[in-house]
């Protein structure tokens, strides 16, 4: 009795250390796809805005001095 709760308490701390790893990995490509976002925002925001100039139309009217 002691041999299997002693297989079973292995058997689950190695598939605590499974998920662990696991968990490990899934976390650093999150991590890396973030960093991969966050360029690809500083490329398009770089890469697309300017300084804004504003124009305006202007009309011109003839005038002649008289007098």
């Amino acid at each position: 009795m002691q041999r299997f709760l002693s297989l079973k308490i292995l058997f689950m701390v190695g598939l605590t250390l499974a998920f662990l790893v696991s968990f490990v990995f899934m976390r650093s490509i999150v991590h890396e796809r973030q960093s991969y976002y966050h360029s690809v925002i500083r490329d398009i925001a770089r890469d697309s805005v300017r300084p804004q100039t504003l124009t305006t139309p202007f009309i011109i009217v003839p005038m002649s001095e008289q007098g």
